[in-house]
């Protein structure tokens, strides 16, 4: 289906323009109310990446767990190779700022060599978690199945006033993850026609970027302070957006010919897009002078977005060419 092409796609790429805008966003206060603005408006409409790729998940890997053994080997292996790769590639570009020591390269792929790849670490605790579970839930009837996501996102939220306790900071990520695979299952069950899918998905995505943009301002306002509560993962708005934007893409079809070939090319460089795109952001765009300096933010985030996708894109096209590539992207 080119949805789920064009959902990878948009995924990969929205994670590129939040990474790129981050330094506008998170300098509320001390950026000029214009450019942050700009920024907050890209990021709302665009913080939906993770989690389309972890409603994704949903949709196409739950409903495969028949042999529990073979489902997580391949899932491992098709994971856990570049995860390590790149690892070891960002733990080598932080050694030109600062040595370290075997024990630190071992603490910061633990912990994540990279900011951006805690999503992978989540991910495989999550194909870990569904090699056991996901038999169970593929067999629930749709409404059983819609009341454990109504539960699971109570629990959830119910989660958030507890903040004294720091290791619930994981667990509800990884909680969070689960309804998002969740909802892309229960969305696999549903019957909606394209017209429906689109006007809903439309309505949805729109209301969710609205919603994110307005909510981000006020609570940090508030606070006196950014607050990324709204962007998280952990927003019901976040899941409500993500959603939307599913049922969008689900509804456009294309025939077969050279769009869709070239479509599903690009779909599948999006892992190695994601693992791989703050190095082309900080070691060759930021070098050249192109980030979200450049003219304004809404310029500079797009312009820098662009390029980082295109050159991160063509890097893996190419790179498939050649045999064992599957363990880099």
């Amino acid at each position: 289906m080119v949805g789920l092409h064009l959902l990878r796609i948009f995924g990969a790429f929205s994670v590129v323009v939040i990474h790129s805008s981050v330094p506008i966003t998170f300098g509320f206060g001390k950026v000029s109310d214009h450019f942050w603005f700009m920024s907050n408006a890209l990021e709302s409409f665009f913080r939906s990446g993770v989690g389309i790729f972890l409603l994704l998940s949903g949709v196409l890997l739950i409903p495969k767990i028949t042999n529990r053994g073979e489902f997580l080997k391949k899932r491992l292996m098709r994971v856990v190779p570049p995860f390590l790769f790149w690892s070891f590639a960002y733990c080598y570009q932080a050694r030109a700022h600062f040595p370290l020591t075997p024990i630190e390269i071992f603490q910061k792929i633990v912990h994540g060599a990279s900011t951006h790849l805690w999503f992978v670490q989540t991910i495989i605790l999550l194909y870990i978690g569904c090699t056991f579970f996901g038999p169970l839930i593929s067999k629930l009837e749709k409404r059983h199945l819609l009341f454990l996501l109504i539960i699971s996102e109570m629990l959830l939220l119910a989660s958030l006033y507890y903040e004294e306790y720091p290791w619930l900071n994981e667990v509800r990520t990884l909680w969070a993850g689960f309804v998002f695979m969740l909802m892309g299952f229960y969305f696999s069950k549903l019957k909606i026609g394209l017209r429906k899918r689109r006007i809903y998905g439309l309505m949805m995505f729109f209301g969710g970027t609205i919603s994110t943009f307005v909510g981000t301002y006020l609570y940090s306002k508030i606070e006196g302070s950014f607050q990324d509560y709204f962007y998280s993962i952990l927003s019901p708005i976040i899941l409500f957006k993500t959603s939307g934007t599913y049922l969008f893409f689900t509804s456009i079809s294309l025939k077969e010919g050279l769009l869709l070939n070239f479509i599903r090319g690009i779909a599948k460089t999006t892992f190695g897009v994601y693992l791989i795109h703050p190095l082309i952001l900080d070691a060759v765009l930021f070098k050249l002078g192109i980030s979200y300096q450049l003219v304004n933010p809404l310029v500079g985030v797009t312009v820098t977005s662009m390029l980082c996708f295109a050159i991160s894109s063509l890097f893996f096209y190419f790179l498939s060419k050649f045999r064992y590539s599957n363990y880099l992207m």
